[in-house]
C-alpha cells in the first residue's frame, strides 16, 4: 500500500549535489511506501500518525544527507535507463512490483502537445497498471 503524501516537497538544497539528493529522497521514501513527487498537497485524511511516520523517514534520510555534505558518508543514488522514458518506467515499475504510477503533466494541446508529445499520455495508453496523472 502507497500512502498519500509525496515525499519530496519543492525545495533545493544548496549544493552541487542538489539533484542527487532530491532524488535519493524520493528513491528512499518509495522504499518505505510514500508516495514519490515534487509537489506536496494537504488532506484531512493525513492523519497525525501519518504525518510523524512521514516526518521521522525524512528526518533519516536528511540526517544521511547532511553526512554525505560533511564527507562522513556517500549516498547511493540508482538511475533507470532506457530507450525512452516511457519503456524506462514501465520496466522499473514492473521490477519493483509497483502497483501504481504517479505522474505530473503539463497538459499541452495543440501545436506544442504534437511537437513536444506526452510521457504521461503514453503512460496511460500502455501501461498494465493504474497510471494517476495530476497537472503540474
Amino acid at each position: 500500500k502507497v500512502e498519500g503524501i509525496d515525499a519530496t516537497p519543492n525545495f533545493s538544497f544548496k549544493s552541487k549535489m542538489n539533484l542527487y539528493y532530491k532524488t535519493f529522497i524520493s528513491q528512499e521514501m518509495l522504499k518505505k511506501k510514500i508516495l514519490a513527487s515534487n509537489y506536496i498537497f494537504c488532506s484531512i485524511a493525513h492523519t497525525e500518525k501519518l504525518l510523524d511516520r512521514y516526518y521521522s523517514y525524512l528526518d533519516q534520510i536528511f540526517y544521511q544527507i547532511k553526512k554525505c555534505e560533511n564527507q562522513e558518508e556517500n549516498i547511493n543514488i540508482h538511475i533507470y535507463n532506457d530507450t525512452s522514458i516511457e519503456k524506462g518506467i514501465l520496466n522499473f515499475a514492473s521490477e519493483t512490483n509497483a502497483n501504481l504510477i504517479g505522474m505530473g503533466t503539463h497538459g499541452r494541446k495543440g501545436i506544442s502537445h504534437f511537437f513536444n508529445g506526452s510521457v504521461s499520455e503514453d503512460l496511460v495508453n500502455h501501461a498494465n497498471m493504474p497510471v494517476m496523472t495530476f497537472k503540474i
